[in-house]
């Protein structure tokens, strides 16, 4: 009797220390408009498990910077999605992490409810992403990671423009569904020069008048993009302007599919995605 429970202990450890640690951190998606400020979300894939409707994975937050009300940078969670319509959502587990990667704050969550998520949201985008990755099947155990290494944004190329240069973050591309893709993202940056300042600032102005001389310092535009492969449309999930000091001045939700101008800035940087993901080690997608 004692060398069964002896054998189930080390096979439990054997389990526990397999199941954690290592971590395969891929992009995810932009989340610009959190209470801690911009971010940006990895999937680990080496923790996603799926036992029939339900499926447990691990994400991490990155914070663009430490905020000045708070001095987290990163926030780790587990989470477990119900697949069906619509798809439904809960954290288990939730840490935070300072600069340093030093653990600031725990919750583990005990309650048994869970979120329903509208369509087109993060947290379905997650579920679904997640799905694609599923290491282990029949069973929920998905240990902690403990490697919180991630890379930032890689910003690559340059295509001129007639109000500023736009660069793009090649570790932003990522398609789904994987394997055959009907849609890409990509996260581009306009660098504005003096004449895009001027216009940049009016048209904030106007979508906020009192907003006074508080766009004076704007530097630059993030837009995340999501194209669609077989039709020229595109939709803006998030836009948001920083000033010199990369701070945010603006934010902005679209999730509104629309018909890309041919020759204008949507279109170079749907041509990008789309060659990024079929020539993944090409060093500079040519605009033909």
């Amino acid at each position: 009797m004692r060398s069964r429970v002896f054998g189930i202990v080390l096979a439990s450890l054997f389990l526990l220390s397999s199941s954690a640690g290592a971590a395969n951190w891929i992009y995810l998606q932009r989340l610009e408009g959190t209470r801690y400020g911009a971010c940006t979300e990895y999937l680990d894939t080496e923790s996603v498990v799926r036992n029939q409707d339900r499926v447990h994975y691990w994400t991490l937050w990155v914070l663009d910077d430490k905020q000045p009300s708070h001095n987290i940078k990163k926030m780790l969670r587990k989470s477990e999605g119900v697949i069906g319509d619509p798809i439904q959502t809960r954290f288990l587990e939730y840490y935070q992490y300072d600069v340093d990667d030093k653990e600031v704050f725990r919750y583990l969550n005990t309650a048994d409810s869970f979120f329903k998520e509208p369509p087109g949201s993060s947290g379905e985008f997650a579920v679904w992403r997640a799905l694609e990755y599923v290491k282990g099947q029949g069973e929920l155990f998905s240990g902690k990671p403990t490697d919180l290494s991630v890379s930032g944004p890689r910003w690559f190329g340059s295509r001129a423009f007639d109000e500023f240069d736009l660069l793009w973050d090649i570790r932003s591309v990522s398609a789904y569904p994987r394997n055959k893709p009907d849609t890409v993202e990509i996260i581009v940056k306009w660098i504005w020069n003096e004449k895009g300042v001027v216009a940049r600032q009016a048209y904030l102005r106007a979508l906020q008048p009192g907003a006074g001389q508080g766009y004076q310092h704007i530097k630059y535009t993030n837009v995340n993009y999501r194209f669609q492969v077989a039709q020229n449309k595109m939709m803006i999930l998030s836009i948001s302007d920083y000033d010199q000091n990369n701070q945010r001045l603006y934010f902005a939700e679209v999730y509104k599919w629309q018909d890309i101008e041919p020759g204008s800035q949507h279109e170079a940087a749907r041509k990008i995605a789309i060659q990024w993901i079929n020539d993944p080690s090409g060093d500079d997608p040519k605009l033909k």
